[in-house]
């Protein structure tokens, strides 16, 4: 048994303005969300976490996902992300999301899409058998890496061998 969330285009998922609270929402056991073109708003402080081989993340262009100061999301265990043209960026352009974070995750590919406002955009690592059973596809990606204090990134790694970066 597994759970599918299916938000189309003009579609919204996640809480309004009027929740306040942080909270971490796991995606596993085979359970996927795929956002075709609609909304998918992340809360300040709150993680979207997908965790094992069969749980995944599927963007499609068109598709919006914001979050707040401090949110995330995060691919574990086999789990991956599957984005085209979709738009990361925060519900406020002062305030800071911490970014997308793949640990021993699936073969991930985001391709076309645009960053804004985040810490460490992309954030990749691995053990060593993970990092050469799995492909990763990381192209034509627009990258808007804030100014001013902190250390930023747009893509970081550890113990990748099968990544293809290119033309961001």
């Amino acid at each position: 048994n597994y759970a599918c969330i299916l938000v189309d285009s003009g579609g919204y998922y996640g809480s309004g303005p009027e929740c306040n609270t942080s909270a971490i929402h796991l995606v596993n056991n085979g359970a996927f969300f795929v956002l075709n073109g609609g909304t998918l708003n992340i809360n300040d402080s709150s993680k979207l976490i997908f965790d094992g081989p069969q749980s995944f993340l599927k963007i499609n262009p068109n598709s919006n996902i914001i979050l707040g100061q401090n949110a995330g999301i995060e691919f574990k265990n086999g789990a991956y992300l599957s984005a085209e043209g979709g738009t990361f960026t925060s519900a406020d352009s002062l305030k800071l999301w911490n970014g997308i974070a793949f640990e021993n995750s699936g073969n991930d590919t985001i391709i076309g899409c645009t960053f804004s406002n985040a810490k460490t955009i992309i954030s990749i690592k691995n053990n060593a058998s993970t990092s050469s059973n799995t492909n990763r596809v990381i192209k034509n990606n627009t990258f808007n890496i804030p100014s001013g204090a902190g250390y930023h990134k747009g893509i970081y790694g550890e113990n990748n061998y099968r990544l293809q970066i290119h033309n961001n």
